[in-house]
C-alpha cells in the first residue's frame, strides 16, 4: 500500500495517486475557474486537481480518464464536481459535453437545481452572462455561449448516451450496486481524447459494490492503474471516532468549512441515538459495512465437509497451481495448492492463511512458491475481492497467471 504523506497539506490524503512533477498540469486553471465560482480551493481540492490534471506536455491530453476521490460529508465535494464542470465547459474549447449523475435522476436534478445553479447565477460566469440556463423538463442543462453542455441523468445503462461525452460525472457512488452507469458512459467517450470520468463518494453500505470495488483498486498503488488517479480521506478502523486529532487527519474541509465544534455536536447526537457507526461512514469515511462482492460464488461449505475430506496421507505429487483468495475486506488473505494427489485423485490444502496481515505479503510469498516448486499454473478469481491483486499478479507473473472470472470457474485439468 501506498500512503501518500505531501508536505504540501494540512490534512493529507490517506491514499493517493502522487504528483508527477514532471508533468505539466491544469491545476492553476482549475483554481482560477473555483475562484470566479466563488468557491476557492481548499488545499486538498487543488491537490486533487494538480495531480489528477496533469498532461503529457507532447501531446497536449491528459494523463489520467479517471479520477475516484472517497472524503467525509460536508467536504466540499459538490463544489468539486461544479469547478471540474466549468472549468471543462470554457477552459477546454468549444462544445465540449458534461453529464452529472446522482444515485437517481430526481437526486441529481435536486443538486443542479438547488446547489449547482445558485452557485453558477452568483458567479463571474453569471454576472457576465456566459452561460443560459435550459429548465424544460426532462432536458435541464446549462447551455454555455461557446457551445459546451452541462446536463444531468441518473446513472443508469442511458447515462451519457449520446454521440460524444467529454467528462462523466458521478456523484455518490455508494448508491450503485454495479457499474451500469458508468459502462453507459465509455462508448460516448472513446472518441474524445481528453475525456475524463469524475467519481466520489463518503463509504457506502453492504449495497455499495461499484464503490468498494474501487476504493479496494485504489488502495493499492501497484492496482492503480496508469489512467486512474485515485484520493482517499479517511480515518483507520481502529482510529477513535470521539477523538479530534482522528479527525483532523481524515476531515480535509474541517478548519475550512467545517468546525470541530460541529462535528463534535454530530458525534453527541449519533451517540444520544445510538448510531455511532452513522458518524463514522458520514464523518470519518470508514465502511461499517462490508459490501459482499462475490456473491455469485460458492456459498460457505460446512466444516463437517471440509473435516470428511481430510487425508494426512496425502502429497501433492507433480505440477501444482496455486490459488488465491482474500476475504470482502481484504483484511486476510489465503494461498491453497491444488495437484495431483500421490494417492489417488485431486489434492487440496491451504498453505497459507494470515489472518488479519492484509495482502501486502502475497505476492512475495508466491514468488517463494514458484521459486521452489514446479508450477503449472497461478489462478485467482477475479471476480471477487482478489481482483483487486490482478495486475500486481499479471505483472510478476505473466502468462503463469490464469484469471478466473464467474463464468468461468472449473477445475484445471492436470492432464
Amino acid at each position: 500500500m501506498q500512503t501518500i504523506r505531501s508536505s504540501e497539506l494540512i490534512c493529507p490524503p490517506r491514499f493517493g495517486t502522487p504528483r508527477n512533477l514532471d508533468r505539466p498540469t491544469l491545476g492553476g486553471r482549475a483554481a482560477e475557474v473555483a475562484k470566479a465560482l466563488g468557491k476557492p480551493f481548499m488545499p486538498w481540492q487543488q491537490h486533487v486537481a494538480d495531480v489528477a490534471l496533469e498532461y503529457d506536455p507532447d501531446t497536449r491530453l491528459l494523463v489520467y480518464r479517471e479520477v475516484d476521490f472517497a472524503v467525509p460529508r460536508q467536504n466540499a465535494k459538490t463544489t468539486t464536481f461544479l469547478t471540474w464542470s466549468a472549468l471543462r465547459a470554457t477552459r477546454f474549447g468549444p462544445r465540449q459535453t458534461i453529464v452529472y449523475t446522482a444515485q437517481s435522476r430526481k437526486a441529481a436534478l435536486a443538486k443542479w437545481r438547488d446547489e449547482h445553479v445558485p452557485v453558477l447565477q452568483a458567479s463571474a460566469f453569471g454576472k457576465r452572462g456566459a452561460f443560459e440556463l435550459r429548465k424544460s423538463n426532462g432536458s435541464e442543462a446549462v447551455v454555455w455561449r461557446n457551445g459546451s453542455l452541462y446536463g444531468i441523468d441518473a446513472a443508469t445503462e442511458t447515462a451519457g448516451h449520446g454521440p460524444v461525452l467529454d467528462l462523466g460525472e458521478i456523484d455518490e457512488a455508494w448508491a450503485h450496486e454495479d457499474d451500469r452507469g458508468e459502462q453507459a458512459m465509455a462508448p460516448a467517450m472513446i472518441t474524445r481524447p481528453s475525456a475524463q470520468l469524475l467519481v466520489a463518494s463518503t463509504a457506502g453500505n453492504a449495497r455499495s459494490k461499484y464503490w468498494y470495488r474501487k476504493i479496494l483498486a485504489g488502495r493499492l498503488s501497484f492496482a492503480t492503474a496508469e489512467s486512474t488517479a485515485f484520493f482517499e480521506w479517511s480515518a483507520d478502523d481502529d482510529e477513535d471516532p470521539e477523538d479530534p486529532v482522528t479527525w483532523r487527519g481524515c476531515m480535509p474541509a474541517l478548519g475550512f468549512t467545517v468546525t470541530e465544534a460541529t462535528i463534535a455536536a454530530e458525534l453527541a447526537r449519533a451517540k444520544r441515538s445510538g448510531k455511532l457507526d452513522l458518524f463514522r461512514r458520514a464523518y470519518l469515511n470508514q465502511w461499517v459495512e462490508i459490501p459482499v462482492l462475490d456473491e455469485g460464488g460458492a456459498k460457505v461449505i460446512p466444516l463437517e465437509w471440509f473435516d470428511a475430506c481430510i487425508d494426512t496421507r496425502s502429497k501433492v505429487k507433480g505440477d501444482r497451481v496455486f490459488a488465491v483468495d482474500l476475504t470482502p475486506d481484504r483484511g486476510t488473505a489465503s494461498i491453497v495448492v491444488v495437484g495431483d494427489s500421490t494417492r489417488g485423485g485431486t489434492h487440496v490444502e491451504t498453505i497459507e492463511h494470515r489472518p488479519g496481515a492484509g495482502t501486502d505479503w502475497v505476492i512475495t510469498r508466491l514468488s517463494e512458491l514458484v521459486a521452489r516448486w514446479s508450477t503449472r499454473a497461478i489462478t485467482a478469481h477475479v471476480s471477487g475481492p482478489v481482483g483487486s491483486l490482478e495486475t500486481a499478479l499479471v505483472a510478476t507473473f505473466g502468462d503463469l497467471f490464469v484469471p478466473i472470472t464467474d463464468k468461468e470457474l472449473a477445475p484445471i485439468p492436470f492432464s
